[in-house]
């Protein structure tokens, strides 16, 4: 009988502050991003030999702690399932929107995985107890498409532009 309360307990504490759980998500592409996600990659480019990440976040907070909620953008990277690096990246915010960019070496991306945290605060600055999202990206799935059949990225040269004119 005790359990059965201390259950029914459990279950009404659940559902009174179910805003409150952190719930985890795992995207591996594109089309596993929530709207309020964004992951862009640019391949290198002749001026740069690495990829440029964009990571762009609008968090969904409960209309009580809009403009507490605080945001947190880590890269690990593996070779051979050893660890590499770990780091936190830093973020910048823009209106509602927290922006976070860098860059990586494409052969470095098929072994790097994001993870883009949220959390919130309560009026005097302490965190809450869950409330947060936490997004483990693996950027395998977000690699650049490869170069067409005839090597070039697709994008034009002036050479090419004017052979057309």
């Amino acid at each position: 009988m005790k359990a059965a309360f201390s259950f029914a307990c459990g279950l009404i504490l659940l559902a009174d502050t179910s805003f409150a759980l952190t719930v985890f998500n795992t995207i591996n592409t594109e089309g596993d991003c929530p709207p309020n996600l964004k992951l862009k990659i640019e391949p290198p480019r002749a001026d740069r030999e690495m990829a440029l990440v964009t990571v762009v976040l609008t968090p969904n907070a409960p209309e009580g702690y809009r403009g507490r909620v605080d945001t947190t953008v880590r890269l690990r990277t593996t070779r051979d399932d050893a660890p590499q690096f770990a780091g936190k990246l830093a973020t910048i915010r823009q209106g509602e929107s927290v922006h976070c960019r860098f860059q990586i070496h494409p052969a470095a991306l098929r072994q790097t995985k994001l993870t883009v945290s949220t959390s919130l605060r309560e009026k005097d600055g302490h965190p809450t107890v869950g409330g947060g999202v936490i997004y483990e990206i693996d950027l395998r799935g977000f690699f650049p498409a490869p170069r067409g059949n005839n090597g070039h990225s697709g994008h034009s040269s002036q050479r090419g532009l004017r052979g057309r004119q």
